[in-house]
């Protein structure tokens, strides 16, 4: 004996003959259905706010309310229940007009054997919705929950570098040799550089590609800053506004941090005025192409700059190779180093 399967259905029709057509269709079909018929919009406002309901079933025209009436009453509850006509009189265009407003199929009241098995496919239907649904609300909770740890790490690292940061300028203090005094500040202005990603990161929505041009800001502030040079070296910047991924933002951080560190350093001896320059663009081949000049002094002649014992430099090489770059150094009036590399895949 097969088993009789409960419905709740809310039949949007001003005919008691009609709805006792659709119940007994239902019965034969092997459905023990519940149903409260409603003829008009206010009982079946009232109907959807006081009940549950598994299925809807409307005519397609009455006096005083239509099928795509209930249809966009339901639609305004946000109830995602299947939603049929039932109707005697409704053409193929009307058709095609309810169903793209939304009803889920339409049956001729000459042809209700059709009732119980598109019930059933919707009733399926829906739930196989309702499953997607849950699926992707436990998604965006897990993307949301890993979110909020991803930004807890960058806070955290952030945090740790502050505190290597701090570290290294207390030690600082005892040191006399001014060498290793230069050395323990050029540390502390990577660590720098590498802990403003973390930040930028820990405060964006967007948890791994940062504003690069407030990046570059701030970096190269914070270097006048610490060279005390403000007051008699321009600063021009002229950077598009980019988002950069962090592997790639990090090295060339890095980077900048030490081509304007070097200027401040040499390319102004003897309290010279000039200025340092820092472009950033991306160009039509979807390469950055990056540029740190100065007029300064310009660079030593016996010099190559990628075989120097100074770290900084030899840092310079080392990651725009890791960033599958090119490097180029013209030597006229001052220095200029032009960058060119992709940005990373990950």
């Amino acid at each position: 004996m097969a088993m009789v399967k409960p419905l709740r259905v809310l039949i949007v029709e001003d005919s008691e003959n009609d709805a006792m057509l659709i119940m007994r269709q239902l019965r034969q079909g092997g459905y023990e259905p519940f149903y409260e018929q409603v003829a008009t919009p206010e009982a079946m406002k009232a109907a959807l706010a006081t009940a549950s309901w598994d299925i809807v079933i409307a005519d397609y025209s009455m006096p005083r309310f239509t099928g795509l009436d209930a249809l966009r009453l339901l639609q305004e509850t946000g109830q995602d229940l299947p939603f049929l006509i039932v109707s005697g009189s409704i053409g193929e265009e009307l058709a095609v007009t309810a169903m793209k407003a939304g009803v889920h199929d339409y049956i001729m009241k000459n042809n209700m054997a059709r009732l119980p098995p598109a019930v059933e496919r919707e009733l399926r239907e829906a739930k196989n919705r309702d499953a997607r649904r849950q699926a992707e609300e436990q998604l965006k909770a897990s993307l949301r929950e890993k979110e909020v740890l991803l930004q807890e790490v960058h806070h955290r690292v952030k945090n740790n570098l502050q505190v290597i940061t701090s570290i290294l300028n207390l030690q600082s203090q005892y040191i006399k040799d001014e060498l290793a005094l230069r050395l323990f500040k050029e540390s502390q202005t990577r660590i720098k550089s590498i802990s403003l990603v973390h930040e930028k990161l820990y405060r964006s929505k967007d948890l791994v590609r940062i504003d690069f041009s407030d990046y570059v800001q701030e970096i190269a502030t914070h270097l006048f800053h610490l060279y005390g040079k403000r007051a008699i070296i321009a600063l021009e910047l002229n950077i598009d506004k980019l988002s950069m991924h962090m592997n790639t933002a990090i090295p060339c951080g890095i980077i900048i941090n030490e081509l304007v560190s070097n200027a401040l350093k040499y390319a102004f001896p003897d309290d010279r005025k000039g200025k340092i320059g820092i472009r950033l663009q991306e160009d039509q081949d979807h390469q950055y192409v990056l540029t740190v000049m100065d007029n300064g002094i310009g660079f030593p002649k016996d010099l190559n700059f990628r075989h120097t014992e100074t770290l900084g430099l030899q840092l310079v090489v080392t990651l725009t190779s890791q960033l599958d770059g090119t490097i180029q150094m013209n030597d006229g009036e001052g220095t200029t180093f032009t960058i060119r590399f992709p940005e990373q895949s990950y």
